[in-house]
């Protein structure tokens, strides 16, 4: 909504007229799932006509949830050998990578010393090389056994050296007081009339020209009642 709203507002800038918006949770939500909700017919008329089929009549015999994810994966498998968007457990917690190019995934491995069978030597890179099927688990399972021999903080200092994208996964709750939360300004303590004290969320973005604060319940509610 708030992407519409800014470009309605840029049309009124250069047209002089307003426009109706509307959006709904569905259609944000389905936006956000591009990547899933995409069906192409080269590939998937094959694939996806059966699993509804199938899901339709797992559902029939009563599956559980679990049961019918099963059902799913069945027709749409998890790919063999993801070590470079996932979350890894460390020997002290657990950190994100994300590294979707080619020139990350290199880094990748420059930085934890991995060797990737795709990768061939004149460059190129082969999705699922010849016995992959086997190659690919084991592959994961000896990046997962890697990551758990440095603590969380140690391989985020290596990734940063190399250019990795990657940190460390929170809680919410752990965020409370976090440095980066501080630094950023996205933590701010306010006094609710009923409540008492309160930490909550700051503004997520900064103005250079118009700062935006953090207001109270109290003078919000005055703010109302004028």
């Amino acid at each position: 909504m708030s992407n519409a709203i800014c470009a309605a507002l840029y049309h009124r800038e250069k047209t002089g007229k307003g426009q109706r918006i509307d959006c709904t949770l569905m259609g944000t939500a389905m936006a956000m799932q591009t990547s899933q909700f995409t069906w192409l017919e080269m590939f998937d008329d094959e694939v996806i006509p059966p699993m509804l089929e199938s899901l339709k009549q797992a559902r029939s015999e009563m599956k559980t949830f679990t049961q019918q994810v099963g059902v799913h994966k069945m027709f749409r498998p998890a790919a063999a050998g993801n070590i470079y968007y996932r979350v890894y457990q460390t020997k002290d917690g657990f950190i994100a990578v994300g590294a979707l190019s080619m020139a990350l995934r290199i880094k990748v491995m420059a930085a934890t010393g991995i060797k990737d069978p795709r990768f061939q030597p004149d460059g190129t890179f082969v999705m699922a090389p010849e016995g992959w099927e086997t190659r690919g688990p084991e592959l994961v399972a000896e990046a997962e056994a890697l990551f758990r021999t440095k603590t969380t903080d140690e391989w985020g200092q290596r990734f940063e050296q190399h250019g990795v994208p990657a940190g460390p996964v929170f809680f919410i709750e752990e965020l409370f007081d976090h440095p980066q939360t501080i630094a950023n300004g996205l933590q701010v303590h306010v006094e609710h009339p009923m409540l008492g004290g309160m930490k909550m969320v700051g503004p997520p973005f900064q103005m250079s020209e118009t700062p935006p604060e953090a207001q109270s319940p109290e003078s919000d509610a005055r703010r109302a009642h004028r």
